[in-house]
């Protein structure tokens, strides 16, 4: 199907006059000539990336109110007919528009299409995960949707996800995060999430911080009139709930969202641990664990006028949970066995807000933002452990807490010096500072709690201003962008209480140069090669030396030497669209400098000490895959799979492997069945791989879901399956520089069952699955809404 281009140009009458742009018209059917009510229309601005949807009336009739002068990119949808494009110039005024759309054959008329997964979006670097077309998804967690994306590793009881070996920063909305990772990981259901963009290696206009970006971008309603809709998940494991209320007109775009997000698993797990001079340990422990989040979110978006836009939002959070540790410790040599329970309880409760502002110029990309947030969380955590050794008993307490407040300011300016030109130059400011204090004391010694033994804090104050500039030029053919973004650092921390050292201290100017070039092969096919280097900077946490105790045989402490990471990335990526499919290929190459990671060593108690350390230097390569295809009208497919490879300096102490490999694999089937039923699969493994310091074994997982379509396409139910067989457990061996051997078994002991609800009212959702059906057709047949 041959793309429309349609340039409408037009101009205001008289001086001083204005009057919001608006896009209206009909769409109807060639064949027959009649209206066609119910399609999905879709008007993106090119600018910024911003998309607004609508419906045609019981007329056929569309319109776009509100809107902002500026290049838009127009598709409109409909099941049973050619996808219809068109790019749009709006300056001033309203313009006229009507579609006429070509009708072509249903691929298995007896079905009624009600979803679709679109393959992976490729833009240079960044891969775009569109989540609500994504039927395995449904009534999960952002752990499972990182962990089904190639490129990426996810330890979600550690908190911890990689990206290509190191560790991305993770956004929400484009904004950074002061929350633990772990509880972000848990807390946003995928109801929530419209999509998740991948840069591993993003340009000069995003902050240089870790091994790339992972952006995630929740739901934003902008359909005119009020609508919403309402999503709730009753679950063995994971229930959660989520409900959006939005309301829009030309002036004013109003949205309300409460969640909450319930996750309680037993595992149990065990720890033996083997020394050269025959000495045995055993720790086994068996854990209840449970978390909560919940939240309210409120936004306003007002449009000033046609070229000017404020927004505005808030969120007010609270998490916790509760861990209940059973175990024993049994030790061959004098410590005998030791039986210890614990139960700790978490708090935190947060907010935050952010104020942004919008303006558009005449020339189109020609446009300015700026955007201001804060983020205030205060950490509460008491932790309670007793320990029964032979003729001694003894019962401890820990009290943790603090307060974090976390401030960002970003400017950004495009400025176009050609049709195909444009400058991007910006600032950005972050700050995060705050308080944190450990009490420790001996209840079956020092009964007043007051009285502690052993005390631990610091005040730290991160902050980066960075500036940027970007040249982008967009060709018919090939397309470049280069970059260089200047960073200054400065960290402080104060330790109390503690003589050596008592403050830590971190200045430095880095440049971060970046650079990417796109050869358009054909209509269906590209290649890309991009260029970026990053940084991975310590925290207080990282580089506090004070030792903490996590169990009678593992102690912790922050490492106050430790360097800031850099990496230098390149990357060549390939991508093809085919009749019903589509094949996405990147490889890779990484050069890490001063490698943060973990090493354990021995002290002379035989007690282990975990610790953060700079590796020295490091290679990464790797290649991620990821194809999509639909094998019949009925049944669609996407494979993904990740090899990364790793070698590292042999001279490193503490190294026991210095040739890394590692494996990833992961299927999704989509079968589109009869009275608008969906059946999904899909399974992931993870290969045995060495480790620095040890190795760890293969594990997979397995998880099916069946959705059916209901209320005249408004909602519907689905039943999910996920890790029924128990096979998603975690294996790891951990052998030191001393060859003392350490085997960990964790094990899972629940599979996930959920059933989920989902309506969707003020609007049509089947309209909206038809609409995603229609995205992945015209992909797979390798158009292009921008077709020149």
């Amino acid at each position: 199907m041959k793309t429309v281009l349609v340039l409408l140009f037009f101009f205001a009458g008289f001086a001083g006059y204005t009057q919001d742009p608006t896009i209206s018209g009909s769409v109807k059917s060639e064949e027959g000539d009649e209206f066609l009510p119910g399609v999905v229309l879709e008007l993106r601005l090119v600018a910024t990336g911003e998309v607004f949807s609508v419906l045609t009336d019981g007329e056929g009739q569309y319109s776009f109110k509100g809107i902002s002068s500026g290049r838009y990119h127009l598709k409109a949808a409909y099941l049973g007919h050619q996808a219809h494009h068109a790019e749009v110039l709006v300056e001033t005024v309203g313009v006229d528009y009507n579609i006429v759309l070509v009708p072509e054959a249903i691929w298995f008329e007896t079905v009624t299409v009600t979803g679709g997964k679109p393959p992976v979006e490729v833009e240079g670097s960044k891969q775009i995960f569109n989540i609500e077309s994504i039927p395995a998804f449904k009534s999960t967690n952002l752990s499972e949707i990182l962990d089904a994306i190639p490129s990426l590793e996810v330890n979600e009881m550690q908190g911890v996800v990689k990206l290509r070996g190191n560790e991305p920063t993770v956004l929400i909305n484009g904004k950074p995060i002061s929350r633990s990772l772990e509880s972000v990981l848990r807390s946003l259901s995928s109801s929530e999430i419209a999509s998740i963009e991948v840069d591993s290696s993003p340009g000069a206009r995003y902050a240089a911080e870790g091994g790339g970006l992972v952006n995630i971008l929740l739901k934003k309603n902008t359909e005119e009139g009020f609508n919403g809709e309402l999503d709730l998940t009753v679950s063995n494991i994971l229930p959660n709930g989520y409900a959006s209320f939005n309301f829009t007109n030309s002036k004013w775009n109003l949205n309300l969202a409460p969640s909450f997000t319930y996750y309680g698993i037993d595992y149990t797990r065990r720890r033996e641990t083997s020394f050269p001079s025959n000495l045995q340990q055993t720790t086994d422990y068996l854990t209840e664990f449970s978390y909560f989040f919940y939240d309210i979110s409120a936004g306003v978006d007002y449009y000033i006028d046609s070229t000017n836009t404020l927004f505005l939002s808030a969120m007010v959070y609270k998490e916790g949970n509760n861990d209940d540790f059973d175990g024993f410790f049994q030790d061959s040599g004098s410590l005998g066995v030791t039986d210890f329970t614990s139960v700790l309880d978490y708090d935190v409760p947060g907010y935050t807000t952010s104020l942004g502002y919008q303006k558009e110029f005449s020339k189109p990309n020609q446009n300015l933002l700026l955007d201001l947030s804060y983020e205030y969380y205060e950490d509460n955590e008491a932790y309670d452990y007793n320990y029964v050794f032979p003729g001694e008993t003894q019962n401890r307490r820990t009290l943790n807490g603090g307060e974090d407040f976390l401030y960002n300011a970003q400017l950004d300016y495009s400025q176009p010096l050609s049709e195909k030109s444009t400058l991007d130059i910006g600032g950005q400011y972050f700050l995060n500072t705050g308080d944190d204090f450990s009490r420790f004391f001996n209840v079956s010694i020092n009964s007043v709690e007051e009285q502690f033994n052993e005390y631990n804090a610091y005040d730290e104050s991160n902050q980066v201003t960075s500036g940027y500039l970007s040249f982008a030029n967009n060709g018919d053919k090939v397309s470049t962008e280069i970059g260089l973004r200047a960073e200054h650092t400065l960290l402080e921390l104060d330790l109390i209480n503690q003589t050596v050292p008592s403050s830590i201290e971190q200045d430095y100017l880095e440049l971060f140069p970046s650079a990417g070039i796109n050869f358009q092969l054909s209509e269906q096919s590209s290649l890309s090669l991009d260029y970026g280097r990053r940084i991975t900077r310590p925290d207080g946490l990282l580089l506090n030396p004070f030792v903490n105790e996590l169990d009678t045989s593992k102690l912790w402490a922050g490492n106050p030497n430790l360097q800031p990471e850099f990496i230098n990335a390149f990357e060549l990526g390939f991508q093809n669209a085919f009749d019903k499919g589509g094949f996405y290929a990147t490889t890779y190459y990484r050069l890490v400098s001063d490698l943060m990671r973990f090493s354990g060593t021995v002290n002379a108690s035989n007690i282990v000490v975990v610790q953060p350390d700079n590796f020295g230097d490091s290679k990464t390569m790797g290649v991620d895959l990821n194809f999509t295809y639909s094998l019949t009208s009925w049944w669609d497919m996407n494979l993904t799979g990740n090899y990364n490879r790793i070698l590292l300096d042999d001279s490193i102490p503490n190294l026991i492997n210095d040739e890394l490999n590692q494996l990833k694999g992961r299927y999704n089937f989509d079968f589109y069945l009869p009275a608008d039923f969906t059946l999904s699969t899909s399974g992931r493994l993870t290969a045995a791989q060495d480790t620095f310091q040890g190795r760890m074994e293969e594990s997979s997982f397995f998880a099916f879901s069946l959705d059916k379509t209901l209320f005249d396409g408004k909602g519907g139910m689905a039943i999910q399956a996920r890790n029924p067989f128990n096979t998603d457990d975690f294996e790891v061996e951990l052998q030191t520089a001393d060859f003392i051997n350490i085997y960990e078994d964790f094990v899972t002991d629940n599979p996930f069952y959920n059933l989920n609800f989902y309506y969707s009212f003020g609007g049509d959702y089947r309209a909206r699955q038809k609409k995603q059906r229609s995205q992945a057709e015209d992909r797979g047949n390798g158009e292009d809404i921008t077709e020149d």
